[in-house]
């Protein structure tokens, strides 16, 4: 969870305490097993490089998510950061919490998804096939 936090909050705080964790931790896994398996998915989210990805909808159209929502169900990317908020005070709110929600709209209307590795983000789109091919790029591994 740190390491998604840094993902949501770009705060290196974060990500330095994982650190720690996982190598005190990466020290002695045989003193615990039985958390062998949660602490190996936290390695695989430290090596990985996550997506951030923020979906924008017209206010009061929530549902308007839904497409991108369909694609991302079909992926398996575990290792990502989610935000989905109507434009206004709901996205408003959730940017002076989380960053990257920050400067996003809508585009023509319509519900549009953004991107990001770090803060390295795509092109937005409106278009879920775009999006989905998004998702699907190849990524370098970052290893410690």
């Amino acid at each position: 969870n740190l390491l998604r936090l840094n993902t949501y909050t770009f705060d290196d705080a974060y990500r330095l305490r994982a650190e720690k964790i996982l190598k005190t931790f990466l020290e002695g896994p045989a003193a615990n097993p039985l958390a062998v398996s949660e602490m190996l998915l936290g390695l695989d989210f430290y090596t990985d490089k996550p997506k951030t990805i923020v979906i924008v909808t017209p206010q009061g159209q929530k549902d308007a998510a839904e497409p991108f929502m369909v694609k991302l169900r079909q992926l398996f990317l575990p290792n990502k950061a989610l935000v989905v908020a109507a434009e206004g005070e709901e996205l408003k709110a959730m940017a002076r919490l989380i960053p990257a929600a920050s400067k996003r709209t809508t585009i023509n209307g319509k519900a549009c998804a953004y991107v990001c590795t770090h803060t390295n983000c795509q092109q937005p789109t409106t278009d879920p096939e775009i999006f989905a091919g998004l998702m699907e790029a190849p990524q370098d591994i970052a290893l410690p």
